[in-house]
């Protein structure tokens, strides 16, 4: 049992929709100049995020021209970011009257379901805009978005075809549409597809260098490769962009574990935990940074000689999990720190509570099965087995190989 549960970043990727560039030249009637005065006014508020004063803005460019579909839009899009939705739908919906080939408003519609949860309805809208517009960007990308938050909550994996879909229809209509780049990426990450992922987060990067989230997602990659180098390169990019990136820091913080480079490991975990104290995922990869440092010093020096940093990623593990008590990662490496450390009654006793929480977690699995054989319960012990080889995911090989022996000397699965 040589292995440990650690966290690098998820793709983890910003579920708000894409708003779409506001100010254009598109009239049914056209607006008085006044009323184009204010509109623009009210863009600039809005891009500087004042949005209560846009909305002034706007309101009064439709006062003016009530036929003003792009500043009823806009109006719409103001009331969308102060989440006033009813009248975000409304404005939206007389931008539609207004000038019904428009597909700006359509798109913001979906904006609105989605960010409501109603994702049937968003994509009703999100495909209206398209129908509206075949060479409509913003509208493939909303699109994609939703498909994507779709896919993640029934597991259909049609949805996560359309999504891509969509994402690359985004990019065929506007190349330089990094969002949709990088999105298309995430799947593709998410998927497992990582030549494909790294290549859309370049293309991005091409379009858009200071994208910190895309060079962070990068990184992780280059780091699940191995290739720490270049992995140490694009998260300090993505730090450079934004200083107040917490997972570049994150995971900046793991490379040099991996590096054992302890010192500017916790370094970087403790500017993380500065930005977000109570982040359970920056709690828990400090607790793993003084696991590893302990495993390293006892290859070097022995267990005594590692025990204090054993018992300190313990406490660490503890208080997590008091925090969050249904972390099962947590769970099963403060069982696993128990079992370094030859405590092997807490080992099992973490084992079975990561259970708990997770009853195919397979680590726990294996380790509650060797630990039965340990003790001479060859029957639990090929139960527990069992039950690990029919869960366990195939980077953990060695671990079934080793467990299917174990069951074939000692029993069969039922």
């Amino acid at each position: 049992m040589t292995y440990l549960s650690k966290i690098l970043t998820a793709t983890f990727s910003a579920l708000i929709l894409f708003f779409p560039g506001i100010a254009t030249s598109r009239y049914i009637v056209r607006p008085l100049d006044q009323a184009v005065f204010h509109n623009n006014q009210g863009v600039s508020y809005l891009n500087a995020g004042d949005a209560q004063k846009a909305l002034f803005e706007f309101k009064t460019a439709t006062e003016i021209s009530p036929e003003y579909a792009e500043a009823w839009n806009n109006t719409g899009l103001a009331y969308l970011f102060l989440k006033q939705y009813d009248q975000a739908r409304d404005s939206l919906l007389r931008a539609i009257k207004a000038d019904s080939d428009y597909p700006a408003p359509y798109n913001h519609l979906a904006t609105l379901y989605y960010t409501q949860g109603n994702y049937d309805e968003a994509l009703k809208w999100a495909d209206k805009s398209i129908k509206e517009d075949k060479k409509f960007s913003d509208g493939y990308y909303n699109k994609g978005i939703i498909l994507r938050e779709m896919a993640r909550k029934t597991g259909n994996k049609t949805y996560y075809a359309q999504g891509e879909e969509a994402f690359r229809l985004a990019t065929e209509s506007n190349s330089r549409n990094y969002l949709a780049n990088f999105e298309l990426g995430n799947m593709y990450k998410a998927e497992g597809k990582i030549e494909e992922a790294m290549i859309r987060y370049k293309v991005a990067l091409e379009i858009q260098p200071s994208a910190s989230e895309v060079w962070r997602e990068l990184g992780t990659l280059y780091l699940a490769k191995g290739d720490n180098n270049k992995a140490q390169f694009a998260f300090n990019k993505a730090m450079e962009a934004n200083p107040n990136n917490i997972d570049a820091h994150l995971n900046m913080g793991l490379y040099y574990v991996q590096e054992k480079n302890y010192v500017l490991a916790e370094r970087e975990l403790t500017l993380a935990r500065q930005a977000q104290p109570d982040n359970p995922k920056i709690l828990f990869n400090l607790a793993y940074a003084k696991f590893s440092q302990a495993e390293d010093i006892r290859g070097r020096s022995g267990l005594d000689a590692a025990r204090s940093l054993y018992q300190a990623s313990i406490s660490d593990y503890q208080a997590l999990l008091q925090q969050v008590p249904n972390y099962a990662d947590a769970a099963y490496n403060l069982g696993y720190a128990y079992l370094r450390l030859g405590d092997f009654p807490n080992a099992a006793d973490w084992y079975q509570k990561t259970l708990a929480i997770d009853a195919n977690y397979p680590r726990a699995l294996f380790g509650m099965g060797a630990l039965k054989l340990q003790d001479g319960d060859k029957a639990s012990a090929v139960n527990f087995l069992c039950r690990f080889t029919k869960v366990a995911p195939k980077d953990l090989q060695a671990s079934i190989d080793a467990a299917q022996k174990i069951i074939a000397e000692n029993g069969k699965c039922k």
